[in-house]
């Protein structure tokens, strides 16, 4: 007759299966049937209302983990033939232990850097029985609360809490967009007038940190004239009136206005201006 020993493992909430493992001392092949009944004939257990079997299963202190449904987690009869002698043996695996999903509570709402890249934010979790890890940050605690610093400026945080091996539960704190929308660039001047005879300036607006400009040929446009990380400055190829927008770098949310520079050229050419030293 086989010798084993059979378990429930843990069943995480919100799970729709649980896994059943089954521990064969003897030595041989054998066929594991998991059912909610047990009937006798003769000598041998005969297993009814059958959920799962399988066959092939090694013995000698070798474990098989079958998987079945939530429903069954009351447990289940555990049947194991010898498949070489049809000896059968019967045993219960126990009831399944739920784990349960614990709660996270936000106790310190996102905060923004001072300059705008990145954030904080601090939260409990109730039971605190796992190990928990973020995917962004550095994670801190003090007591019972825990702290995360230096998440980019945009990026999601997840909590990961580990209660098991089997049993990751997570959540996620939505990140918010640290200086956004930027402030309306300031133009270094509004206005400039050149002689045509002369090279076309650039034209240039400042923002602020972590920001650059996008540069159009009107208030509505969306075809950027210029833009990128160092796009400050812009010389464009002829007169005219040019806005730019202020964008975060890294994160893309821009200024709701844009600021207007206007470019005139004087036609006909300007008479340069000669100044001689007194004698």
């Amino acid at each position: 007759m086989p010798k084993f020993t059979a378990s429930a493992e843990p069943v995480c909430e919100g799970s729709n299966t649980f896994d059943v493992k089954v521990t064969i001392q003897t030595a041989g092949t054998f066929k594991i049937t998991l059912a909610r009944g047990l009937a006798t004939v003769g000598n041998g257990p005969i297993p009814q209302d059958i959920i799962t079997s399988q066959g092939g299963s090694a013995g000698n202190g070798a474990t098989t983990t079958l998987s079945i449904s939530v429903a069954d987690t009351a447990g289940v009869v555990v049947v194991v033939e010898d498949e070489a002698t049809g000896c059968a043996n019967a045993g219960i695996s126990g009831k399944a232990v739920l784990i349960k999903k614990p709660q996270w509570k936000v106790t310190t709402a996102p905060v923004c850097s001072v300059n705008n890249d990145s954030y904080s934010v601090s939260f409990t979790v109730t039971p605190d029985l796992g190990t928990v890890k973020v995917n962004n940050g550095i994670l801190t605690k003090a007591g019972a609360i825990y702290t995360v610093t230096g998440i980019p400026s945009g990026t999601n945080l997840i909590i990961v809490d580990s209660l098991t091996a089997v049993c990751k539960f997570d959540t996620t704190i939505t990140g918010p967009n640290c200086g956004c929308p930027p402030k309306v660039p300031i133009a270094i001047a509004a206005s400039v007038l050149v002689c045509a005879s002369d090279p076309i300036p650039f034209l240039e607006v400042t923002v602020g940190p972590g920001e650059t400009a996008n540069w159009y040929a009107t208030e509505t446009s969306t075809t950027i004239l210029a833009g990128g990380a160092n796009t400050l400055k812009y010389k464009p190829t002829g007169e005219g009136v040019f806005w730019a927008e202020s964008i975060k770098v890294g994160v893309g949310c821009k200024s709701t206005l844009r600021v207007p520079v206007t470019l005139r050229i004087d036609n006909p050419k300007c008479i340069p201006l000669v100044v001689k030293k007194k004698k």
